[in-house]
């Protein structure tokens, strides 16, 4: 059990940790995605591998090997998704066991980041040319019978590296290395632009916390 600073007094909870992941330390390859909790149980990503922490071992074992690296994961409506880069399949599983994972369904659904919000898993295409998000409520996507029609929307033009996805106040906004840009229904717009101290990892790993 671990314990947290809650309100000026320290509680104990059976669900929350905080993990020191040592990169390469029992895996092939260093930890790719930071821990994500699923049905009360963590995950992480290494290379191609998806990883689920053993309370009894305490260590990280196998639970899937994609097909390219894991690029993100997310929990939303019941199911953990993994993301694969820009030209592969996002893929999901009800219980995240070894042998459940498959390919979300439709197609062309690939993506860098993942970000669950507000009732909607966002996905967020960053490589590969022009940047471009989507977003599903679990059954339609917006490129498909959700939205207008089959079109992402783009984000940004093909010279800006989109680093991160996040939720905050009922709003979606999308880190890059130039600035951070928001979604307003079919459109996307900068809101803030740091051009002048422009770098690739602008916004890498960006999270949000309220009280």
């Amino acid at each position: 059990t671990a314990t947290n600073f809650v309100n000026a007094a320290w509680v104990a909870t059976a669900n929350d940790r905080y993990f020191k992941v040592n990169n390469g330390s029992g895996g092939a390859t260093a930890v790719t995605v930071p821990p994500l909790r699923f049905e009360n149980k963590w995950y992480v990503a290494a290379g191609v591998e998806i990883l689920r922490y053993n309370t009894s071992t305490s260590k990280f074992d196998q639970v899937a090997s994609m097909a390219q690296v894991v690029t993100s994961l997310a929990s939303f409506n019941g199911n953990i998704y993994a993301a694969q880069g820009d030209v592969t399949q996002i893929q999901m599983s009800a219980t995240g066991d070894s042998g459940s994972w498959s390919g979300v369904s439709g197609t062309a659904h690939y993506a860098t980041h993942l970000r669950a919000y507000n009732g909607y898993l966002y996905t967020l295409k960053a490589f590969g040319g022009e940047g471009a998000i989507d977003y599903t409520n679990g059954t339609d996507w917006n490129s498909g019978s959700l939205g207008a029609g089959p079109q992402l929307i783009t984000v940004a033009t093909p010279d800006v590296a989109l680093t991160g996805i996040v939720g905050l106040q009922n709003e979606i906004f999308i880190l890059a290395s130039t600035g951070i840009y928001t979604l307003s229904s079919s459109f996307v717009y900068q809101v803030i632009d740091y051009s002048n101290e422009q770098y690739q990892d602008n916004g890498k790993n960006a999270l949000t916390w309220m009280s």
